[in-house]
């Protein structure tokens, strides 16, 4: 392979741990904050359920927050370390951060209007993230 080609997929890589590092710190402090009394089972369905029933608005934020801040991060880091002046990259680690976003919508049960913005929300947020990069390069 060509080095252009695995500096690509190293930034993909490092684009999507990056990005999922700042996703879970976002989420454990969601959880931190808004976790009912006594903790939460993520493994029980019913408790996850009236987690997500009794959550306010502000934990929905901090959710789009996380998954938008996971493209948004992960790309501009993705695309600094492939060094190419392509979005190829942000554009892989964006959808990424999308397929994560209906996967987890399908364990977790959440209100329409949450998932139109979650969906909508991931690749714009990696388009302006790689677009920074580039944009710094020219």
């Amino acid at each position: 392979m060509g080095k252009r080609i695995l500096l690509g997929i190293l930034g993909v890589v490092v684009g999507l741990i990056v990005g999922g590092l700042f996703n879970s710190a976002l989420v454990q402090v969601n959880t931190a904050l808004h976790a009912p009394e006594g903790g939460l089972d993520w493994k029980d369905p019913e408790q996850v359920r009236a987690f997500m029933a009794g959550m306010p608005f502000l934990g929905f934020v901090i959710v789009w927050l996380a998954h938008s801040g996971q493209a948004f991060l992960g790309a501009l880091v993705g695309t600094l370390v492939a060094g190419r002046r392509s979005l190829v990259v942000a554009w892989i680690v964006g959808a990424f951060t999308l397929l994560g976003c209906v996967l987890v919508s399908r364990m977790i049960p959440s209100p329409a209007w949450f998932l139109v913005v979650d969906f909508l929300l991931p690749l714009p947020a990696a388009w302006l993230g790689g677009r920074l990069v580039l944009r710094r390069e020219e």
